[in-house]
């Protein structure tokens, strides 16, 4: 498995940033891996415990990123567990079902 990093110096306050992050149709803007797709699905702006959906491509796999924000203080702290879904795929098979 191949790494990639991306870093980038952005100029503007905690707040600015932070809205960013509360807001998904922004996350394409921080996005170095290009992996993003579409428009995401759940609420905007958000807050503790909401879920959200974005359309992903890693090569030629499209699949949706589900997420769930688990750490929350305004304007300071933002975090969500992420896990992939492919449509026609359970984990716990071996390829696609019908």
């Amino acid at each position: 498995m191949r790494a990639i990093s991306v870093s980038r110096d952005i100029v503007a306050t905690p707040r600015e940033l932070f809205d960013v992050l509360r807001d998904p149709d922004r996350h394409a803007e921080l996005d170095g891996s290009g992996m993003l797709r579409g428009r995401p699905q759940g609420p905007s702006p958000l807050g503790p415990g909401d879920r959200f959906s974005m359309g992903m491509a890693q090569g030629r796999i499209a699949y949706r990123s589900v997420n769930v924000v688990v750490e929350y203080e305004k304007d300071r702290l933002i975090a969500w567990e992420t896990w992939g879904e492919l449509r026609g795929w359970s984990a716990g098979s071996a390829g696609a079902t019908s």
